[in-house]
C-alpha cells in the first residue's frame, strides 16, 4: 500500500454485493448449460471460476493500491503494452485466419494490456499538458501519435475489432 494515501475509505458493499451476486449467477448460468455436454460436466465452469478468481484478485489491488501508483507509473505500462503487441507479432501464436494476438498457450491477449495502458496513459500525459492540449501540435497531434502507435499494432495481429475501440466517435446528434 502508498503511504500516500491519507484517507481511508470503505468500500461500497451494495455495489460489491451488487457484482458478486452477478458473477455468482453467471457461474452457476455456464454450470447449468455445461450439464448438457457429455464429455466433461465441470470444464467450462471451472475455467469460468478460475477467471472469477483472477477476477478478485485484480478487484483486490485496485482497492489496495493507490491510484495515484499506476498514475506514476503510466509511462512505463504504456512501453511494457507495446512491448507486448510487438512481441506478439514476433513470437505470438498464429491462430484462425493466419492472426496472431495470443501469447502463453492463447492464455493473455496483450491488447487488453494497451486498453489500460492507455487509459494510464491519457490520466498522466492529459492533465500534464494543461492548456495546451487544446492546441492542434501541442495537444492532439502528440497524442494521436501515441494511440496511432498502438492501434497500428493491433491492426498488425490483426485484431480490428480491439482497434476499432481505441479510435474516437463522433458526438451523437441529440
Amino acid at each position: 500500500m502508498d503511504a500516500r494515501r491519507t484517507v481511508s475509505h470503505t468500500p461500497d458493499i451494495v455495489l460489491i454485493i451488487a457484482v458478486m451476486t452477478l458473477c455468482v449467477f453467471g457461474l452457476l448460468m455456464v454450470f447449468s448449460s455445461s450439464m448438457s455436454e457429455t464429455d466433461s460436466t465441470t470444464y467450462f465452469f471451472l475455467h469460468q471460476l478460475l477467471a472469477f478468481g483472477v477476477g478478485l484478485a485484480a478487484m483486490f489491488l485496485g482497492y489496495v493500491i493507490d491510484y495515484r501508483t499506476w498514475r506514476d507509473r503510466a509511462y512505463q505500462i504504456f512501453i511494457v503494452a507495446a512491448i507486448l503487441l510487438l512481441a506478439v507479432l514476433v513470437i505470438g501464436e498464429e491462430s484462425g485466419g493466419g492472426s496472431r494476438r495470443w501469447l502463453f498457450s492463447s492464455s493473455f491477449q496483450p491488447s487488453e494490456v494497451a486498453k489500460l495502458a492507455i487509459i494510464f496513459f491519457a490520466a498522466r500525459w492529459l492533465p500534464h499538458k494543461g492548456d495546451d492540449v487544446r492546441s492542434l501540435w501541442y495537444g492532439l497531434a502528440p497524442y494521436a501519435l501515441i494511440l496511432g502507435l498502438i492501434v497500428a499494432l493491433i491492426q498488425r495481429e490483426p485484431d480490428l475489432g480491439t482497434s476499432w475501440l481505441f479510435l474516437p466517435r463522433p458526438a451523437a446528434c441529440s
